[in-house]
């Protein structure tokens, strides 16, 4: 997760330690070769890895360089994607998403309505949004995935999610012959980025690795923003600059070797902090650029440090205890093993110590260590002292983007915290900050499994929207508590999907929603002409069509569950398979493809519905034991429990044979 800070003086043509975005491409200087070389790749490869250490540039050359250096190409250009959902939209409002899915989809098409994404594959969507030229013939499409280590790193609570959306990017590069697309990574997760290149085949990949700045280049990074400003570093100053951030020095000062790259964040942290210090034309000595050099690492290191243990609800004292003493003394390129060699830094303080870029990642020898984002830290550590550092923060609206980054990475503390602070640092009125921070707490409330308290905040979201006379938020956030109630009060989940229907008449997915919540509370056939209602308008919707399956399915007309179930992505949704096994099972048992859930899958379930179609399956194809076991589970199961309708067909599979 990046946590960046902006430049003090927001005029500074320096961005400071974040990344370039597109708008800044004008004072995007020194990545010229590279930008070339990285667009020559994704047009010519169905799938390019763009890698290099955290800090190094990669979002900067992406979105500074290489977007715009491509914008004006006959091409179908994609807004970089990236694993965060968007805040303002309640996840409950619609079924079980992938989570990765949903976000990459949200940010490839940001004007796109949430509930066209919903149930869809990437290649599905790809295929219905892909663009062509004025004859007709499909444009190349470039997409890229930024940040993409975030699929890497390690998240109990959605792991099958990120599993199963691997094997989708890997069917989308396959399956859509005109996709280019560009992976973004940080390096010590190329070999697990590198498995799925091999899936594809080395004709169709291609890598580059992005490294720090020469001398060269990061002289044009130093002085070409400054063009047209008024205000600019001599070339005697800039070249000490530099080679200053070139010069490794030991605590006491001494110039030790001179390193023949620069690290662009550290660059671009210190020439912001110069443009407010220097005045506009100056001759600076070496000596005195050094000390503030010195004192611009020394305050943003101070700074890191405590935002990240404030973060992590760590002593100051602690996270700076550990930093001086794992890097003070350590030669360069002395990697610190992580893991249980620092039991007092959780992983995640690690990683948020490297995404304020102190430190980066690496494998050495299969272990995962880390090492300081560039030696000219070393002489830095030895000033730190031991008082706390400022905590700096940004506005609550990068407050929630960080939350929401947190919650993709499945730390939903942390998430929460975030969107606390966010809430806390609102103004007077601002409104709409305050009821996407309260959907988001309604999210993170929804992934940790807790409906009440997603329930209470989507309830609080709803009514600031409902002031702000958002009715389409209003109808969204009315939509995700309906489907919340549909384990425990399904007439309740009717009635707030009613409202929510009353609000977004034409949303598919509430209606859909609304479907799922009038079968639940036993009336078929109104559920059944909702749905038809739906298909009727749109032939293709994923959701409609698989629960008007599942549900025909349970009403025993496997040829036209069958005709809906096999138009939609069964291996996503473990109803979805239940139900194509039983109408294939109702056909004859004598049917060769099953299509069975696991037993690890069966184990795990907790839903009525899938539990009695697996129970029915298993009677049909003559394990009378195993479906009377598993119709009492069915009975007693609450995620969500059994419609009414379908008891008598459970306790008839009780009985035995």
């Amino acid at each position: 997760m990046n946590s960046y800070s902006a430049p003090d003086d927001p005029a500074s043509p320096y961005v400071g330690n974040r990344p370039f975005n597109t708008a800044d491409r004008e004072i995007f200087f020194g990545r010229d070769r590279e930008a070339g070389e990285v667009a020559g790749l994704w047009k010519r490869h169905r799938l390019t890895v763009l890698h290099g250490s955290a800090g190094v540039g990669k979002t900067s050359l992406l979105r500074a360089g290489v977007v715009p250096l491509l914008s004006g190409d006959a091409v179908d250009m994609l807004p970089p994607g990236h694993m965060a959902n968007r805040a303002v939209f309640p996840m409950a409002a619609m079924p079980e998403q992938n989570l990765f899915t949903f976000a990459l989809l949200s940010s490839w098409y940001p004007s796109e309505s949430p509930t066209r994404i919903s149930g869809l594959s990437v290649l599905d969507f790809l295929r219905k949004h892909g663009r062509t030229d004025r004859f007709g013939a499909p444009l190349p499409t470039l997409a890229a995935i930024d940040q993409a280590e975030l699929l890497f790193r390690d998240s109990d609570p959605h792991e099958r999610h990120r599993r199963r959306f691997l094997d989708e990017l890997v069917d989308a590069v396959i399956g859509q012959p005109h996709l280019h697309l560009l992976l973004v990574v940080r390096e010590d997760h190329l070999d697990e980025v590198l498995t799925l290149t091999e899936r594809l085949g080395e004709d169709w990949c291609a890598t580059y690795m992005l490294g720090s700045l020469d001398r060269s280049a990061a002289l044009d990074a130093a002085r070409g923003p400054l063009d047209g400003t008024g205000h600019s570093f001599d070339t005697e100053t800039a070249e000490l600059i530099v080679d200053e951030l070139r010069t490794i020095r030991t605590p006491r000062g001494y110039a030790g070797r001179t390193t023949s790259t620069v690290d662009p964040s550290l660059l671009q942290l210190v020439c912001a902090r110069l443009w407010m210090d220097l005045p506009a034309e100056t001759n600076v000595q070496a000596g005195e650029l050094t000390l503030a050099v010195d004192q611009a690492l020394a305050e943003f290191c101070a700074q890191a440090l405590a935002t990240v243990a404030a973060d992590h609800r760590m002593a100051t004292s602690a996270v700076r205890t550990w930093f001086r003493g794992a890097f003070a003394e350590r030669p360069p390129g002395d990697g610190v093993a992580a893991g249980p060699q620092t039991p007092a830094i959780p992983d995640a303080v690690l990683r948020a110590v490297e995404d304020r870029h102190l430190i980066r990642g690496r494998l050495q020898a299969g272990t995962r260590c880390y090492e300081l984002q560039h030696p000219r830290l070393i002489r830095i550590i030895d000033q730190l002292g031991d008082s706390p550092g400022p905590i700096r923060r940004p506005g609550p609206p990068a407050r929630l983007r960080a939350a929401e980054l947190a919650l993709a990475e499945g730390d939903f503390d942390l998430a929460r915290r975030h969107v606390e602070g966010a809430m806390r640092a609102c103004v007077t009125g601002d409104l709409a900050v305050l009821a996407e921070a309260e959907c988001l707490l309604g999210n993170i409330a929804h992934e940790g499994n807790h409906a009440d308290k997603a329930t209470s905040h989507y309830l609080s979201a709803a009514k600031i929207f409902e002031a702000l006379q958002n009715t389409t938020a209003v109808g969204q956030l009315l939509a995700a508590v309906g489907r919340l109630k549909l384990d425990t009060m399904a007439a309740g989940a009717v009635q707030e999907l009613r409202a929510a229907v009353d609000r977004l008449p034409n949303d598919r997915t509430v209606q859909t929603a609304l479907a799922q919540a009038l079968w639940h509370a036993g009336q078929t056939q109104a559920a059944l002409a909702v749905l038809n209602d739906v298909l009727s308008r749109d032939g293709d919707a994923p959701d409609a069509l698989r629960m008007r399956g599942e549900i025909l399915a349970d009403l025993g007309e496997a040829e036209s569950a069958l005709r809906d179930l096999r138009r939609v992505d069964r291996a996503a949704w473990p109803s979805a398979q239940a139900a194509w096994a039983l109408a294939l099972a109702m056909r004859g048992p004598g049917e060769s493809d099953r299509q069975e859930l696991d037993d690890a899958q069966i184990n795990a379930a907790d839903s009525g519905p899938v539990l009695l179609r697996v129970a029915r399956t298993r009677w049909l194809f003559g394990n009378a034991e195993d479906a009377a076991a598993l119709a009492v589970r069915a009975v007693a199961a609450t995620h969500p429990p059994l419609p009414p309708q379908l008891h008598h067909e459970a306790r008839s599979l009780m009985k035995g044979p």
